[in-house]
């Protein structure tokens, strides 16, 4: 090991599509960054390929929502056969548009390693590249500062911090090295399942592509865009023979049995996987200066694809947090953090619970069901996500429409000066506060700055976006850096001229008690 040790603010551990969220995130805020990832290469492989409609209002704020769109797929038919022979095809979210309120109507199909390349390429123009190689293997936390062992290349070295976040995946070693856990024994039971990425000759790209069959399972194949590579799923039915590890030869198998086609139209295996759902919540989100965020912290079931993006949430939450506490807010602003992502992963786990159930249950059935609505819906487009009655949200102010700690939504402005008028979102595009406001009613003054981050002012002349705001007198609206409404000032507290910038002040920490609290831990 060396003797030197270096210093950066934040280290990630881990470079996926939460890890690279928050450090894109905290590097936009100027914030220094490392991302550690253990890995040798970067990840190739389709796994998380659905992106919610809030987790693409969040690229939207990162700049990068229109290279997703540029690669993605949007309302994918669904083909489903017995044999050669199409019995049915469906449509995801048919119908639906692009509104003032809501410009990414439905999710978009673009695979794992697409997301992760466009996240990185943004990274990389704020001066952080990802450092391959590099393995977090021990922790020692004080009260003012996390240091990390690191080994790359077969040498040991440390690194300081002022925080560590674990974005390290389902066995993540960062969750292990501060004594937290799943609390909950792995399901030994529990069916495998089989996710791939190949190139597959003579299947029609404009849509998926499924077989069922009660006795045997499901096979879905599903394109990507502007590639030949297909996403290659198998879900056995229950009480099928155990799935072993996939390889070409099994997926060619399958194939064969399924289709009725020759094997050798599937070739260059990308990636091949065999899973198993085991859902678990860790047992807290935070022990001192080290954070659990995405899988980490949270591992349930694919259906609905709501992991990668409520990891990708867990990182919008924490990075202006992170960022405020850094420049000088309370301390107690991160014990905001799993007291308002925590419930989000509860009610994740719950539904997609039902979903697989839900899946499973269609399969066993023999029936033909629209998969595409069991896994795709309001839900699992992530727009309803509030934090109403958090610690953050506590006022019970309200519009005819929002309260404290909903989302705030788009809207179009209206702008005679300009060519093409000006969205809410682009408002709020940046890492700063932003306060809308509605009528002639001004505040007397308005801090330029606040827990750090710029504070801007707008005023909003427009009868779209009042009906969108459910205002209709004089109001002021406060937006949080990630989108969510903090604060609804009437007409009265107008008047009087209350602090609009005054968010509550969050709850004193209480300490955590995880199943073993070591000052330094190593993995074995």
């Amino acid at each position: 090991m060396t003797n030197s040790t270096e210093a950066t603010t934040v280290v990630i551990a881990g470079a996926g599509p939460t890890g690279l969220t928050l450090a894109c995130d905290l590097a936009r805020r100027g914030i220094g960054v490392r991302v550690l990832d253990k890995a040798t290469e970067y990840f190739t492989g389709s796994r998380g390929k659905g992106i919610s409609q809030r987790t693409m209002e969040v690229f939207d704020d990162l700049g990068v929502a229109q290279q997703i769109l540029a690669g993605g797929l949007l309302s994918l038919p669904m083909r489903t056969y017995d044999g050669q022979r199409v019995i049915s095809e469906t449509i995801s979210n048919s119908g639906l548009e692009p509104s003032p309120q809501i410009p990414y109507p439905i999710p978009v199909w673009h695979p794992q390693y697409r997301t992760e390349s466009v996240l990185r390429e943004e990274l990389s123009r704020h001066g952080v590249t990802v450092e391959l190689d590099h393995e977090v293997v021990g922790l020692d936390q004080t009260d003012t500062a996390v240091t990390v062992a690191v080994v790359h290349q077969g040498t040991t070295s440390k690194l300081r911090a002022d925080y560590v976040v674990g974005c390290d995946g389902g066995h993540s070693t960062i969750r292990r090295l501060i004594g937290l856990s799943f609390d909950v024994t792995p399901d030994e039971t529990a069916k495998y399942s089989w996710v791939g990425d190949l190139r597959i000759e003579g299947l029609d790209p404009a849509a998926s592509h499924r077989w069922s069959d009660p006795r045997r399972g499901m096979l879905l194949l599903s394109p990507f865009k502007d590639s030949q590579l297909w996403q290659f799923q198998f879900l056995p039915a229950d009480g099928a023979s155990t799935l072993g590890v996939p390889d070409l030869t099994e997926f060619r198998r399958i194939w064969q049995q399924w289709t009725g086609q020759p094997g050798d139209r599937l070739s260059d295996l990308r990636s091949a996987s065999r899973f198993r759902i085991n859902e678990h919540i860790a047992d807290h989100y935070r022990l001192g200066r080290v954070f659990l965020a995405g899988d980490a912290a949270h591992v349930y079931s694919p259906a609905g694809g709501q992991g990668m993006t409520t990891g990708i949430q867990d990182a919008y939450n924490l990075g202006w947090k992170l960022a405020a506490v850094l420049d000088g807010a309370p301390a107690q602003l991160l014990d905001t953090y799993e007291a308002e992502r925590r419930p989000v992963a509860e009610h994740a786990l719950k539904h997609s619970r039902q979903r697989w159930h839900e899946v499973n249950e269609a399969v066993s059935a023999s029936q033909d069901p629209d998969i595409w609505a069991l896994v795709t819906n309001q839900d699992t487009s992530q727009l309803d996500i509030t934090y109403r009655g958090g610690p953050l949200a506590l006022s019970t102010n309200k519009t005819a429409g929002l309260h404290v700690g909903d989302r705030a939504p788009d809207g179009i402005c209206r702008d005679d000066a300009a060519q093409t008028p000006p969205r809410v979102f682009d408002l709020l595009r940046g890492p700063h506060w932003t306060v809308l406001m509605f009528g002639d009613t001004v505040p007397d003054a308005v801090a330029e700055t606040f827990w750090g981050a710029p504070v801007h002012l707008h005023t909003i002349d427009d009868s779209g976006v009042r009906t969108s705001y459910g205002v209709s007198a004089d109001a002021a609206v406060v937006v949080r850096p990630d989108g969510y409404i903090a604060k609804i000032a009437g007409p009265n507290e107008l008047a009087h001229g209350r602090p609009l910038l005054a968010v509550p002040k969050p709850a004193k920490h209480q300490p955590i008690t995880p199943q073993k609290s070591p000052r330094m831990a190593a993995c074995p």
